[in-house]
């Protein structure tokens, strides 16, 4: 009777039966079987549960859900940062293949030699960090991602697993793996940035420890108690629900682990932020919250903030040094996040700045544990014996 029972729960894909499992997370799974090299996260992807715990007010957690699952105001993200994609996505990644050949790299992982004065008698491997400048989209690019990456005490192992919540086109996903050899899942709203980060990362040999899947990060389609590290990278100002966000993620870390986090809140003055920015064209698809509103938020999820730190005045200036730049320039450079902005790269990157000069927002980098009376020493259960090596 009982086996009757598991077997009337279940949902078939193929030949292939996972119980109790919504379809948007039946999809991801079949696509996981096909493209993951390690077996353990497609156990991962495919053991997560369907089920949602109410809050503690006993109010249902039941969101306005869109045809895939997503809420309608996801849409409307996916929506504006999707909107220069072809339908396969090549439009990007179109884009990113000509600031390669520009700059005498290609997808192929070899100098171009029509285009660069390398000897043409010279190759070499396209690398995670020549895509720095367009994978990288936020606040200060790859030496934020470094000033991150330092916050963790005692540092990434390789042994360390980690999922990117809003990985984009994978930048921080890949630097994880490629300087400290950890396995990352990251989780991104829009399709087309997996596609093209998941087609980045095979050009630059980490496609066994990187992995890129379409999913909410309201309803992450992962196991719950499952990774040592989470990052998240410019990535909530676009999430309304914001109790559901770290909820989320604070479901998918292991008993003792960590969220690193470098975010934009909304800052002390009276003045709003002025739009377009980086994140929207409009306030519509900008959910900024305080600082005061977001630690009460977290705290409430069940995370303790064991770092707080104002980067603000580091953004000032590195943009400062940015717009100089790309004044003296007079054009934009091969390889940058205006191939992700869009036309009105200019405006948006204005606009960051006033906003952060006059207070209109602030940015913060922070790092948030997941306690517990059982939890485990994360710092000590470990012992790492490989080396991380650049790709050949």
């Amino acid at each position: 009777m009982m086996m009757r029972r598991i077997l009337a729960m279940e949902m078939k894909i193929g030949k292939y039966r996972v119980p109790n499992l919504p379809l948007i997370h039946q999809t991801t799974f079949r696509k996981s079987l096909v493209n993951t090299r390690d077996i353990a996260t497609t156990t991962t992807i495919c053991t997560c549960r369907s089920s949602r715990r109410s809050s503690g007010s006993g109010r249902s957690t039941k969101r306005n859900m869109g045809s895939d699952g997503s809420t309608e105001k996801e849409d409307l993200v996916r929506e504006y940062y999707e909107k220069d994609f072809a339908d396969d996505g090549g439009g990007l990644r179109v884009k990113i293949q000509q600031g390669l050949a520009a700059m005498g790299k290609s997808l192929t992982g070899t100098n171009n030699s029509e285009q660069s004065s390398v000897s043409s008698s010279s190759t070499q491997l396209l690398q995670p960090l020549d895509l720095a400048p367009v994978d990288e989209f936020h606040s200060r690019g790859h030496q934020a991602t470094l000033d991150l990456c330092n916050m963790v005490t005692g540092g990434i192992r390789c042994s360390d697993s980690i999922v990117d919540v809003g990985c984009g086109l994978g930048g921080t996903a890949r630097h994880l793996a490629s300087t400290h050899g950890a396995t990352v899942t990251g989780i991104d709203l829009s399709q087309g940035y997996v596609d093209v980060g998941n087609e980045l990362t095979r050009h630059v040999g980490l496609d066994d420890k990187v992995r890129l899947v379409q999913g909410s990060a309201l309803n992450l389609p992962l196991s719950y108690d499952t990774f040592d590290l989470a990052f998240t990278v410019h990535a909530q100002m676009n999430v309304a629900d914001k109790t559901a966000f770290y909820r989320e993620i604070h479901r998918v870390l292991r008993p003792g682990g960590r969220l690193m986090f470098h975010d934009v809140f909304r800052g002390d003055a009276k003045e709003s932020p002025r739009y377009p920015c980086p994140w929207a064209d409009t306030e519509n698809l900008s959910y900024l919250v305080t600082e005061a509103k977001a630690r009460e938020i977290m705290e409430s999820t069940g995370f303790v903030v064991s770092s707080w730190i104002d980067q603000t005045p580091q953004t000032v200036a590195w943009f400062q040094s940015t717009v100089s730049k790309m004044a003296k320039l007079g054009r934009s450079p091969p390889l940058g996040i205006h191939l992700v902005m869009g036309e009105t790269t200019k405006q948006k990157i204005q606009n960051h700045l006033s906003n952060c000069e006059r207070g209109s927002t602030v940015v913060v980098m922070g790092v948030l544990t997941k306690h517990s009376t059982a939890c485990s020493n994360l710092e000590t259960k470990k012992t790492d014996t490989c080396q991380t090596s650049t790709p050949t």
